[in-house]
């Protein structure tokens, strides 16, 4: 958890550690560079087999840069007293858009698995994973801190 949350003060962000994000990049770009290493170095081997080194390194690029699109946009959450933005690597043909959601523009919130989950009018969706800050309960008192009361009474009707 970054800092202690106050309503109203626009100061304070709830965001996504550095090393946390770091962390979570290094887990998806580790193993694509390892399986293009491993790629190369089949090409080189006399009796290497490219074609099945080929699909290996495609399927492995493929799921883990998938996931670090995902990672990326989870860990560009920031959340104040004033509204909500994150970041998306690939939205509506935009490469890296960062999409900022004013309070009176989310017209639902709710909470499932380890996630709040923010709906805006025109139908966007941005998503606050709280497994990435360390402190579960510290996040939740944050994020229910910096809630307007519309939206903090739907989560209370959700039992959340």
């Amino acid at each position: 958890m970054n800092d202690a949350a106050r309503n109203g003060d626009d100061s304070f962000h709830l965001h996504v550690r550095p090393w946390v994000k770091s962390s979570m990049y290094a887990v998806c770009l580790l193993p694509i560079a390892t399986t293009i290493w491993a790629l190369l170095r089949q090409t080189q081997l006399p009796d290497g087999n490219v074609p099945v080194a080929a699909g290996i390194c495609f399927a492995v690029t493929g799921a883990f840069a998938w996931l670090f699109t995902r990672l990326y946009s989870l860990c560009s959450i920031d959340m104040n007293s004033k509204g909500v933005e994150q970041s998306f690597a690939l939205l509506r043909g935009g490469l890296g858009k960062r999409v900022h959601l004013r309070w009176d523009q989310v017209q639902h919130v709710s909470f499932s698995g380890h996630s709040y989950h923010f709906v805006a009018r025109d139908g966007s969706m941005m998503e606050l994973n709280i497994a990435l800050f360390g402190d579960a309960k510290a996040t939740i008192r944050a994020v229910r801190m910096l809630l307007p009361e519309r939206l903090l009474s739907q989560l209370d009707s959700e039992g959340h």
